[in-house]
């Protein structure tokens, strides 16, 4: 898990949303509860242009962790 948070932190150092969002769903596949990259996929998906689909991350994140967000 360290490994896939520091390689999505690296990658959206590097601007590469793509990346972010791979390493950052990755994580969640193995813990969904992982509030982190819930938070950054919403982020990058923000940057990238794509509100709604940040906002889509934003109800699954709620929905997953019982509503108590704190990105």
């Amino acid at each position: 898990m360290n490994v896939l948070t520091t390689l999505a932190n690296d990658s959206e150092q590097l601007a590469d949303f793509q990346a972010v969002r791979r390493y950052a769903l990755r994580q969640l596949e193995l813990d969904p509860w992982r509030e982190e990259a819930h938070c950054q996929v919403m982020r990058v998906l923000a940057l990238d242009g794509q509100r709604s689909a940040a906002l889509a991350q934003f109800d699954i994140c709620r929905r997953v962790t019982g509503g108590g967000i704190g990105c």
